[in-house]
């Protein structure tokens, strides 16, 4: 799922079984070849190598701390000022994920999933532009 600044739900790839790797979701959707070219992506640390998978992009990734290399002042305010952004998304997953799609198991017709998870992140969408609209007014 890719979700834009305003929390809008801008893309949703098609659902993998099983336990796959983000990165590897990631390349599979397709969703760097339909983002405009000047748009950043800020993902979390399960995107690590990101940046070197699409040098043309701006990634912004999380600074991760080693055994032997602590993070600096600057290095965790960084993080800190991606974690906000990143919060965005967080709340747009727990919204999708309220209308037990993506939280719990599914136990309908496995070739209607992708169907349903659309339809839910629109109706999530649908609630925030709701949101947006209210604050704007």
């Amino acid at each position: 799922m890719a979700v834009v600044s305003n929390g809008l739900i801008w893309h949703v790839a098609k659902s993998a079984g099983g336990r796959t790797h983000d990165l590897t979701l990631f390349h599979r959707s397709g969703v760097e070849r339909r983002l405009p070219d000047d748009w950043r992506i800020a993902a979390d640390k399960g995107y690590m190598g990101l940046a070197r998978h699409y040098p043309q992009r701006e990634v912004e990734l999380p600074k991760k701390p080693s055994k032997h290399h602590l993070l600096t002042a600057s290095e965790k305010r960084r993080n800190r000022r991606l974690a906000k952004r990143r919060m965005v998304v967080e709340h747009v997953i727990s919204r999708v994920k309220k209308y037990q799609v993506l939280g719990s198991k599914y136990r309908h017709q496995e070739d209607q999933y992708d169907q349903v998870c659309r339809t839910v992140c629109g109706l999530v969408n649908l609630r925030t532009q709701e949101r947006l609209a209210q604050v704007a007014a």
